[in-house]
């Protein structure tokens, strides 16, 4: 035993808590996770308060509501998009309807890498009350646009906010819930769920009792797609006030000793305890013994270089310690690949499910924007409970992270292909249910695991990196489509054919979280 786990063992107020926070650090050290001592001391013992102290009471409850808004925004404004863009064409007589998508995707590669990274600068509090506003703002302002290049602009903007919600909703959310209750972070994918039903169940009613089918369109008989914007804006600025004014976080505690600011870390757990109902015996020389550091030493208890080199502003070492060693490296550049094909296999399916659906549905004599909205919300809801049965294969002892991820995928490409075989409109909606079940379980389980793999000093950047290849992919796509002709079922064969690829690297991967307190 060395002199930090004797430390350690000294640190904590009774012989069986010694134990599970030094086991807890020994096991932390097994992961090879390229992580500076005194942090792994720290943070173990931070997990082990967490866990058998703090619990997950009232403050992780208001914590799961305010977290979910960020995922609802994710995908809401991506379907706004998605349903409002036919009728956008329609009234603004615009050649090619994907440079709103390409706007939208735009503003997102510079808001999910940017906020990621600034929220391993600045903390996680800053941007996770920052980003709901700006793309409320812009949203609204998206929905009175009155020619094509404004309301491009305006996504692009909208699409900053956006980009920011899920890294850094994420990482906050992960950063103060004990160990044993993390399956609560793939359970928040039914709030994305959620955002589609929202936008699919307006869209129904706004766009087919409010929208032109032929010209002369024109902006007062064609306000559809512009309730559609308003409404979502309005909720979204409405969560924002909810996260600014009424229950508001405080900073993340790992965030806070990956800074070096222990006492600020101390008093947050105590905070969450308060909160809680319950006591919690953690101190600020507990955690600083645990490091081997002494309660006076300035030099060991401020400042980045007490975890880990130059964590306070951005430089290389963010992004070298995402290589740390062997595991760490090979499970970043997978899980880039993972969102990078996962980035070109959406848009493929989503951009054209709608078109998809509106053609089959002429084929059968049942076409009209009625209809096509109506299958679209009916499927929408299927993912609610796709959000639950994730969070469950997760736990599973033979399914974990990487096996829930990987089936869900594997299944996602299997019934694209079996969704082109559809020739009624009961097929239509049959294959099309299927596939928002499995796809929703398969982004539910990403968006956990990606955090879950990284720890608290690079989790924005590594995040960042991941998500912002994804929308690179999503922009690669769009632009294929521009210039290369394509009829709605060949981007279905191409999406269904990268899910199935995306699945076997799902299964590479070196790491699995299951089971795993956050670090």
């Amino acid at each position: 035993m060395d002199d930090r786990e004797k430390a350690l063992r000294s640190a904590s107020p009774a012989p069986a808590d010694t134990e599970d926070a030094e086991q807890a650090v020994l096991e932390l050290r097994a992961r090879k996770l390229g992580l500076a001592a005194p942090y792994e001391a720290k943070v173990a013992l931070l997990n082990w308060h967490i866990t058998h102290e703090v619990g997950f009471g009232r403050f992780q409850w208001a914590l799961t509501a305010l977290a979910a808004f960020g995922w609802f925004v994710d995908n809401a404004w991506f379907q706004c998009v998605y349903v409002a863009t036919p009728q956008v064409q329609l009234e603004l007589d615009v050649a090619y309807i994907g440079w709103a998508s390409l706007a939208l995707y735009a503003g997102l590669i510079v808001g999910t890498f940017g906020w990621g990274i600034v929220s391993d600068i600045v903390g996680r509090r800053v941007c996770f009350n920052s980003t709901l506003l700006i793309s409320s703002v812009f949203g609204l302002a998206a929905g009175g646009a009155n020619n094509y290049v404004t309301f491009c602009a305006l996504l692009a903007c909208t699409g900053l906010g956006v980009g920011g919600n899920i890294p850094v909703d994420s990482a906050l959310y992960l950063e103060f819930i004990p160990g044993p209750h993390q399956f609560m972070l793939t359970l928040l994918s039914m709030f994305w769920s959620l955002g589609t039903l929202f936008v699919a169940l307006i869209g129904w009613g706004f766009i087919a009792a409010y929208s032109c089918t032929d010209q002369p369109c024109t902006r007062a008989n064609n306000m559809g797609w512009r309730y559609v914007f308003f409404a979502t804006g309005a909720i979204v600025f409405a969560m924002w006030i909810v996260r600014f004014f009424v229950y508001r976080i405080p900073e993340s505690p790992k965030y806070l000793i990956a800074r070096g600011r222990d006492a600020e870390a101390v008093a947050v757990v105590h905070y969450m305890a308060e909160q809680n109902g319950r006591a919690c015996t953690l101190t600020l020389e507990k955690l600083r013994t645990a490091a081997g550091e002494s309660v006076g030493d300035l030099k060991s208890s401020s400042g980045p270089d007490a975890v880990s080199p130059s964590f306070g502003k951005f430089d290389l070492e963010h992004v070298r310690a995402l290589f740390a060693t062997w595991k760490v490296a090979t499970n970043t550049v997978l899980l880039i690949l993972i969102w990078g094909l996962i980035g070109a296999a959406s848009p493929l399916y989503n951009a054209f499910i709608i078109v998809f659906i509106s053609e089959k549905g002429a084929e059968v004599g049942q076409s009209s924007i009625y209809t096509t909205y109506r299958q679209y919300a009916i499927t929408s809801t299927v993912g609610i409970p796709a959000a639950i049965l994730a969070a469950g294969l997760v736990e599973l002892p033979h399914s974990g992270r990487k096996g829930a991820m990987a089936l869900s995928t594997a299944l996602t490409g299997v019934f694209l292909f079996l969704f082109t075989t559809s020739r009624n409109s009961e097929g239509i909606l049959g294959w099309n249910c299927a596939l928002s079940l499995t796809q929703d379980i398969m982004y539910g389980v990403l968006y956990a695991y990606t955090p879950e793999s990284y720890p608290a000093p690079q989790r924005g950047t590594g995040y960042a990196f991941s998500m912002t290849f994804n929308r690179i992919m999503g922009v690669v796509i769009l632009l294929i489509g521009r210039f290369i002709p394509l009829t709605p079922t060949k981007p279905v064969y191409v999406s269904a054919s990268l899910f199935l690829v995306t699945s076997v690297c799902m299964l590479l991967l070196p790491i699995e979280t299951k089971g795993r307190a956050s670090v």
